[in-house]
């Protein structure tokens, strides 16, 4: 078990939740860690566990659309400004 535990900086690493929110989470016993002493570790599949439990079902009729740049390039500085809509259409 203690291989499969890893600290908050490689939490954040794999998740790409910050360690403030990370921090935050631990507080309000929001996500489950392993307290060592004065050391908070996670285990990877409780984590992973965590993760799977709130995933959210696609929505009937919904269809994702990624808008690109006018001028049809994904150049680093475009890539952050794409945006990610979600359309609804009535279900038959």
């Amino acid at each position: 078990m203690l291989e499969h535990l890893i600290d908050i900086a490689e939490l954040e690493r794999r998740t790409a939740i910050k360690q403030a929110t990370l921090r935050k989470y631990v507080a309000q016993r929001k996500i489950p860690f392993v307290k060592i002493g004065r050391l908070v570790r996670f285990d990877l599949s409780e984590i992973e566990s965590w993760i799977r439990e709130r995933k959210v079902p696609v929505l009937k009729g919904a269809e994702t659309v990624q808008v690109i740049p006018e001028n049809g390039r994904l150049d680093f500085q475009e890539t952050s400004k794409i945006e990610h809509f979600t359309r609804f259409f009535p279900a038959n």
